[in-house]
């Protein structure tokens, strides 16, 4: 097969879109190669009716669909297979294709502007979108995509103007327009299918918010899926910016080894001021340090602290999201725009305003003046936990879903916090509730469904107390995914308020 250094590749090209889906990353793929001139086939193990939606967002495409199951020869005699990140790397079917790419891996390989990237286990997306946010307000043009649902291929054409265009090519000697940031949300399954093409994350910012316990039920111990993840940082250019949770041993970990391996601006981000990075001299490892500060207000305020100069405010307590959790988000978007040389007073005044996004620690109505969060988005333990302390009004917590053989024996450090507990059914119930027994702690449930659920717990609420939905697992089985169990969850507190039965 012909090099894909351009879109114009693409042309001609049987192509294979392995998992079409329903998050909308699928349809973009399949839509951005139909317009490049590829041979297009769409395959997808779920039926017809179930992913009506995305087939529906590309009538008039030349695109054949093989749905409810996949054909060998689909595979065998493709030209370029695009592996969805939910199909596993052992795919049976992967292994008769000859090449193998993803969105991720094309984006990369044809964008040549500024890329930053975020992962971690919780906070990605939040920090992603905060990222985005700050450097839109001096950067009009900057684009948000990855895991947080929309593929960069979605923009890829509009961003590198009409001379990429499918049908276009630039004149002879026509001058580069400056390309606007890209800011990439990355899951250790987006990063870890990048050496499946030889592609590397070269990015001009990378950032690893944290690292906990997830996705065990598909990589079986930590190793693996912290190795998917340090692939955002171990190609970058070494005037590239790495930034890490340094308060915690992955990240002192990581900063090592970048340090080790050449990188020359290296970052830490801290709990406070005096957290311990595990070095004799953090000055003189660090090119600067980002940390939050308790300045005597309601909120944490955060700092930027750079080598050999004064620390400065990067967002303060009038910040629009709570909680020490999405502090550190924002210390993360902080580092990025300062890399971009964005001024400290336009970051503290963009992130003030950062005014947070769905499913994720998401206001979303009152029932009997009890404010109703949707935390949908949380799908580990440590993020119900994170969410829990981040309010200050007696809260209720609804929680539980499908386990991911993930460590749910953290739910007995929820202790007092929550007022009271309603547990979800599904597969993690379980260990949920042996967890909160050996703890001592009260619940009820497990319920069969979301209604019953939050009834229980709006049933002992009271006005000016809060119910988050912070279920702490994956969604499958009685959801389609984590954005249609916030959806529903939303549509279910819209419901109670209006007094619908």
């Amino acid at each position: 097969m012909k090099s894909l250094k351009n879109p114009s590749d693409l042309a001609g090209l049987k192509v294979t879109v392995q998992g079409l889906g329903l998050h909308g990353g699928g349809v973009a793929t399949a839509r951005y190669l139909a317009r490049h001139g590829a041979l297009v086939t769409a395959t997808d193990l779920r039926s017809e009716t179930v992913l009506a939606p995305s087939i529906q967002s590309l009538e008039g495409l030349p695109i054949r669909f093989v749905l409810g199951c996949h054909e060998d020869r689909d595979f065998s005699a493709a030209d370029l297979v695009i592996k969805n990140p939910a199909v596993r790397r052992d795919n049976p079917y992967l292994a008769m294709a000859r090449n193998i790419h993803t969105d991720i891996s094309l984006f990369l390989g044809f964008y040549t502007g500024p890329v930053l990237g975020i992962t971690g286990s919780k906070g990605k997306s939040s920090t992603a979108s905060a990222l985005h946010h700050g450097l839109r307000q001096t950067i009009p043009g900057t684009r948000l995509g990855g895991n947080i649902t929309v593929s960069p291929l979605a923009f890829l054409d509009e961003i590198l103007g009409d001379s990429h265009a499918p049908g276009h090519a630039p004149a002879p000697g026509a001058p580069v327009q400056s390309l606007p940031p890209v800011v990439l949300e990355l899951s250790s399954f987006q990063l870890g299918d990048l050496p499946l093409s030889s592609t590397q994350f070269t990015g001009l910012f990378s950032g690893i918010t944290n690292i906990h316990r997830d996705h065990q039920d598909y990589y079986g111990a930590m190793e693996p899926y912290v190795a998917d993840k340090e692939l955002i940082y171990q190609h970058q250019p070494r005037s590239a910016r790495g930034v890490f949770f340094t308060s915690q041993d992955w990240g002192r970990s990581f900063a090592r080894r970048a340090i080790a391996r050449g990188a020359g601006d290296v970052w830490a981000v801290r709990e406070n001021a005096n957290s311990s990075d595990g070095q004799d001299s953090p000055d003189t490892t660090f090119s600067g340090s980002f940390y939050l500060a308790d300045r005597g207000g309601r909120e944490l305020w955060g700092m930027c602290h750079p080598r050999n100069r004064a620390p400065f405010a990067v967002f303060s307590e009038n910040r629009r999201v709570a909680g020490a959790q999405q502090g550190l988000n924002l210390l993360f978007a902080a580092a990025g725009m300062e890399k971009f040389g964005v001024d400290p007073g336009q970051i503290l005044q963009a992130l003030d305003s950062y005014p947070g996004i769905e499913h994720r620690m998401e206001f979303c109505g009152q029932v009997n003046g009890v404010d109703c969060y949707n935390d949908s988005a949380a799908t580990i333990p440590e993020a119900v936990l994170s969410a829990v302390q981040s309010l200050a009004a007696p809260v209720h917590l609804v929680t539980g879903g499908t386990d991911k053989n993930l460590d749910f024996s953290l739910f007995s450090r929820i202790g007092a916090l929550p007022a009271t507990i309603s547990v979800l059914d599904g597969s993690a119930a379980p260990g949920i509730t042996r967890a909160l027994r050996e703890a001592g702690r009260p619940y009820s449930g497990p319920h069969p469904d979301l209604k019953s659920s939050v009834t229980a717990a709006l049933d002992n609420a009271r006005q000016g107390e809060v119910l988050i939905f912070s279920p702490g697992c994956a969604s499958f089985g009685m959801f389609l995914n984590e954005f249609d169990r916030g959806r529903r969850f939303k549509a279910l507190i819209a419901d109670l308020a209006r007094g619908a039965p």
